[in-house]
């Protein structure tokens, strides 16, 4: 019997439970868990509220893992949807582990720290697809009015890079 091979990792950034948080973005972070786990991703978050328990939630249902990497010491401060938790006691120092941690990243729209996440994937080359999210010129964009289907094909087109 061979070893199963390392499972590759989606880091999906974007903002808290802010003003940003709004129903349309809570139904694209829930898409977006749910399209990575379909896609056969591990699904990376910073485990707290906003997009981070949205896509974990989307994972969930799909039947995914979800991994937490919390910016507090504490296995508690996280959402209700993460399944394996990892405290960290590092706050925003945390976003370039999420960066260096997903072999690719789906942004979506977020605040400072979401543009601190794409900016490491960036300088790490790691495939970033934004979604309403910060680009620049090495991130992919989806285009208006593809939405879930676009992600979808990105998404199972660099699992079958990365296998």
């Amino acid at each position: 019997m061979s070893p199963p091979g390392r499972r590759r990792n989606c880091a999906i950034v974007g903002t808290k439970g802010n003003h940003r948080f709004t129903p349309q973005v809570e139904e694209m972070a829930i898409a977006a868990g749910r399209l990575a786990a379909e896609a056969g991703f591990v699904v990376l978050t910073g485990g707290g509220s906003g997009v981070m328990e949205a896509a974990a939630k989307g994972c969930h249902q799909a039947g995914g893992l979800c991994v937490a990497l919390l910016p507090s010491g504490d296995f508690e401060w996280g959402n209700d949807w993460n399944q394996v938790v990892i405290p960290t006691s590092i706050g925003f120092a945390r976003n370039i582990i999420t960066a260096h941690a997903g072999d690719v990243m789906l942004a979506l729209p977020g605040g400072w720290g979401t543009l601190q996440e794409v900016t490491f994937a960036c300088e790490l080359g790691r495939p970033v697809l934004s979604w309403n999210s910060h680009t620049f010129p090495e991130t992919d964009v989806v285009p208006e009015g593809q939405g879930e289907a676009f992600v979808d094909a990105w998404l199972r087109a660099r699992f079958g890079e990365l296998a």
